[in-house]
């Protein structure tokens, strides 16, 4: 059932009727020439944008944390070239060079005009535009390159607009630290924290003399009630030897030392001693002594009463003093607080400002123009020789492939 395919008659018929092939080819070749000349001629001009890292970026207070771009967006900015907003700035913008006509254009038509492309680099954008005139599409392709940059950097790195943000809160930060500190200087200029400190002061003194005599008052009331009862148990009617008078002598003037101390603290009881002669410390009596021992303690004891009164009223009074005082030092601490908080904030913001005007003067954005395009001296379509090369080609295999036909036909 085999059969062998025998390619020697077509090959023949190939040989004799070559001039059917070469005749299609050439046909071809002549149609597609004068096709291409007929067809108006489209230039094609490209320019090159640049995606660049940042090189400079505002350093702002460490205690306020920002968020840092990684890398620049690549995929954005094909997208962004493409955008009906700046494909209406390029229809808004574009002027067409002296001595070129160009027709009416509208969105969809400069869309077909202009393509992007990034190749293998997503950092380099290719903007090409295609249209009859190369003045035309060379300034199309330069608008549009110097639009994109323009609104990529307002986008992405956008100084300007950073400066007046930051102009503005420098204005309000600056009104808020003038506030802080008229209200600063209006509380110290009629400032009672002094006057209450020292009223503070004085009623802690005032309280630790109280203290200190009422115990010397204890003691001296102790050394007393102790030689009253010694002196209570030798025998009555005993003249007083001048020993124990000299001790009773001392005892008052020790209680005098005492009462002296409660005036220093502001006491108002006085304490009346009669001091005897020399003459009378050996005839006084025992009972007699004792008696004005007696005396002496309950004046004591009356003195010492009167002190813890006088201490009693005076606490009250000193903790109102010390409320006064910690009311006053909170508010001053809170006014002090606000001024400091309002004068880092307007450091803060006067700072970052000043490095915003200096980044929009000396700083470029993240896009720049790579390259301009230039006027096409050659026309990118239609190509008149290499269509007709292509067209003889495709007229030569379809005219071989017509004689196989007819030598298969005609057997």
């Amino acid at each position: 059932m085999e059969e062998d395919i025998d390619l020697r008659p077509y090959l023949r018929a190939s040989a004799h009727r070559w001039w059917w092939a070469a005749g299609m080819g050439l046909v071809a070749a002549v149609v597609a020439f004068v096709v291409s000349v007929s067809l108006t001629k489209t230039y094609e001009a490209s320019a090159v944008v640049i995606v660049t890292q940042p090189q400079n970026q505002l350093q702002t207070d460490p205690r306020f944390e920002t968020t840092q771009l990684v890398a620049p967006p690549y995929k954005a900015f094909p997208t962004l070239a493409t955008s009906d907003g700046l494909l209406q700035s390029v229809l808004d913008g574009f002027k067409a060079p002296a001595g070129t006509a160009l027709p009416a254009l509208d969105l969809a038509t400069l869309s077909r005009m202009l393509s992007v492309s990034s190749a293998s680099d997503p950092s380099v954008l290719v903007l090409q535009a295609q249209t009859h005139s190369p003045q035309v599409s060379a300034s199309l392709a330069n608008l549009w390159a110097e639009l994109l940059v323009e609104k990529g950097n307002a986008v992405y790195n956008s100084n300007a607009q950073d400066v007046t943000v930051l102009n503005d809160q420098a204005t309000q930060a600056k009104q808020a630290l003038d506030q802080a500190n008229a209200a600063l200087i209006e509380f110290q200029s009629h400032d009672p924290l002094s006057t209450l400190q020292a009223q503070l002061g004085a009623e802690q003194q005032a309280q630790k003399d109280y203290l200190s005599t009422q115990t010397a008052i204890t003691n001296v009331i102790q050394d007393v009630e102790g030689l009253r009862d010694q002196l209570a148990k030798e025998p009555a009617g005993q003249a007083d030897p001048p020993a124990d008078s000299l001790t009773a002598l001392l005892l008052e003037i020790k209680a005098f030392n005492a009462n002296a101390s409660a005036f220093d603290a502001g006491a108002s009881l006085p304490i009346q001693l009669q001091i005897s002669g020399a003459e009378s410390l050996s005839s006084t009596s025992r009972q007699d002594q004792v008696a004005a021992l007696e005396n002496l303690v309950a004046t004591l004891q009356n003195k010492s009463a009167e002190t813890a009164a006088q201490l009693a009223a005076l606490e009250p009074k000193m903790m109102a003093t010390q409320r006064q005082v910690a009311e006053v030092q909170t508010e001053l601490d809170d006014l002090v607080r606000q001024q400091t908080l309002a004068e880092d904030t307007y450091k803060t913001v006067a700072g970052d400002l000043s490095e915003s005007q200096v980044a929009a003067q000396t700083v470029f954005g993240m896009l720049r123009v790579g390259s301009l395009a230039g006027v096409p001296q050659q026309p990118a379509s239609p190509r008149p020789l290499r269509n007709s090369v292509m067209a003889g080609v495709v007229g030569l295999l379809l005219g071989a492939c017509a004689v196989f036909a007819a030598e298969w036909w005609r057997r």
